[in-house]
């Protein structure tokens, strides 16, 4: 009714091992025939992906970030289906991730690769995982006593530093990895307005906004395990973007 049903999706199983493969098809086979209109996503660790084997039944690809392979991916857009990636306890550097531990930049260039290799969305898989007091310790640690990584599944802090003995109505303290985040994708919004400007502004317009995006994206993330680590070349590659974007807002070139 409120014309929401684009964005909902069915997450039918998480990284399915590839001795799950057969039932988890037939799962999306049903879910296709239930409810066509609802994305079907599948999150994928066990091999590159989009995984064919799963052609025509999944729509909406989330492969975790060092198994994404671009020229499937770009296929599948062009049939019309969607490509997340995700980031959890893998991968470890060299791919920039949300660890506590990781430089402040490889938080937010992510984004500038979203924008560079033309991804749909961005998963991450918890921002409250709280089994341990994160204010007291960093390592997320499994049921099973895996350690995950620093920060991973928490983005967001309790609002005490000690569990309290009764409910609290306060909100959630953000990290600094957080804002970092948001910061990526305001970034990847000067980006899209240069990718959109190639399509519906004059020629010298086009020109020159896809000249700054492609050489501030080719300078600042060279490949997914390559990119920039000096927050000075950052920001003079970002204010060229964001002085591109004023002069294509204000109609010119």
């Amino acid at each position: 009714e409120n014309g929401w049903l684009h964005k909902a999706y069915w997450y039918l199983v998480d990284e399915p091992p590839q001795s799950e493969y057969a039932e988890v098809k037939k799962g999306m086979e049903l879910l296709k025939q239930a409810c066509p209109g609802i994305r079907r996503l599948l999150t994928c660790n066990q091999e590159p992906a989009p995984v064919p084997y799963f052609w025509g039944v999944v729509n909406l690809w989330v492969p975790i970030f060092n198994m994404y392979e671009e020229k499937r991916a770009h296929w599948r857009q062009q049939l019309g289906e969607s490509v997340w990636w995700y980031v959890c306890t893998a991968p470890r550097a060299p791919y920039a991730n949300n660890f506590i531990d990781h430089p402040a930049i490889n938080h937010r260039i992510r984004y500038w690769q979203v924008d560079k290799y033309n991804l749909d969305g961005d998963l991450f898989w918890s921002i409250t995982y709280w089994r341990q007091n994160p204010w007291e310790e960093a390592m997320s640690i499994g049921d099973g006593g895996q350690r995950w990584g620093n920060g991973d599944g928490r983005m967001l802090y309790p609002p005490r530093k000690e569990k309290p003995s009764e409910p609290v109505v306060e909100p959630p303290i953000p990290s600094i990895r957080l804002e970092c985040i948001r910061d990526g994708l305001e970034d990847r919004e000067y980006l899209l307005v240069l990718e959109r400007a190639e399509a519906r502004r004059a020629p010298g317009a086009n020109l020159y906004a896809r000249k700054v995006r492609a050489e501030a994206l080719n300078k600042l993330t060279f490949s997914l395990r390559v990119y920039e680590q000096d927050p000075m070349l950052f920001n003079f590659y970002r204010l060229i973007v964001m002085n591109a974007v004023a002069q294509i807002m204000q109609g010119g070139s």
